[in-house]
């Protein structure tokens, strides 16, 4: 419903592809692109030449958020933009972090005036992808193997637990 000129690439095959490839092919909206999951270098591609990597959260979902749609996006420095309950995991990602606009549900038919007036705010755009780059480090291998480790150490003193109860053989 809005007239913001965008290009809209979506890439999948969960269990509701086949009804959204119907509503894009009924609408005849030429903005919409339907295909299925990309390979490795494809969707790497498709972030790089995205202006934005959009994470829809059903409401209501609660704590059933896996980073692993917000990791690559924001590893690409592409701004996420996010639309989901506030007080979701992914929700508290896009607050705390700001690698991108966040939309509630409530609020969709906003979106459109983001697309119609992004391309002015060179400065927040710019921003986004920096808070992007800069939060995807916070889920580095290393840095996450070592705060799992410390938890479980924290754990375990708890417990009354020593290293060498925890070594594994």
């Amino acid at each position: 419903r809005s007239s913001a000129s965008f290009q809209f690439r979506i890439q999948g095959n969960g269990g509701g592809a086949e009804a959204l490839r119907t509503w894009i092919l009924r609408t005849g909206d030429a903005r919409f692109h339907f295909g299925p999951f990309l390979d490795e270098a494809g969707f790497a591609r498709a972030l790089h030449e995205a202006d934005f990597f959009i994470i829809p959260e059903k409401p209501g979902s609660g704590d059933s958020f896996i980073p692993s749609k917000l990791i690559p996006g924001m590893a690409s420095g592409t701004p996420i933009l996010a639309v989901c309950d506030a007080q979701s995991p992914l929700g508290q990602e896009m607050h705390t972090a700001q690698p991108g606009p966040w939309f509630p549900w409530t609020a969709v038919d906003t979106i459109s005036l983001l697309m119609q007036n992004v391309a002015n705010d060179r400065a927040r755009y710019l921003l986004w992808q920096a808070n992007a780059l800069q939060h995807a480090r916070s889920y580095d291998r290393e840095h996450v193997i070592d705060r799992f480790a410390a938890t479980l150490r924290a754990l375990a003193e708890q417990k009354g637990l020593t290293d060498q109860d925890l070594s594994c053989t």
